[in-house]
């Protein structure tokens, strides 16, 4: 999604929501999906292209895949994940979930970019 807003002369910027460790109580609906562990990094963000909100990305990493070179992954801040994802050869993407949430397209956008 990066690369595309990119190729159409777009800004692309993150608008970070929430991210830090997260026990297994937090992430019900991707537990069943993940490895058993006892904690996971959770990245929740707003790709915004040329300012507006495009995509809310969330992203759960199991604790045993951030070492060694993943562990940029807990490094990111305002990089889009894409950029990281498709330029590393070492990691390889198990599953996208794609949906939408009315909820996050309207009063609950964080203060930093209600319209």
């Amino acid at each position: 999604m990066t690369k595309r807003f990119e190729q159409q002369g777009k800004t692309v910027s993150v608008t970070m929501i929430r991210e830090g460790f997260v026990e297994q109580n937090e992430i019900p609906e991707e537990l069943p999906l993940l490895p058993k562990e006892s904690r996971y990094w959770l990245r929740e963000i707003l790709l915004c292209a040329d300012g507006e909100p495009w995509l809310a990305g969330r992203t759960v990493v199991p604790v045993s895949t951030l070492s060694g070179p993943e562990l940029a992954l807990q490094k990111l801040g305002k990089t889009p994940l894409g950029r990281y994802l498709f330029t590393s050869s070492t990691l390889t993407r198990d599953f996208i979930e794609i949906g939408r949430d009315a909820g996050l397209w309207g009063a609950t956008f964080p203060p930093a970019i209600k319209r």
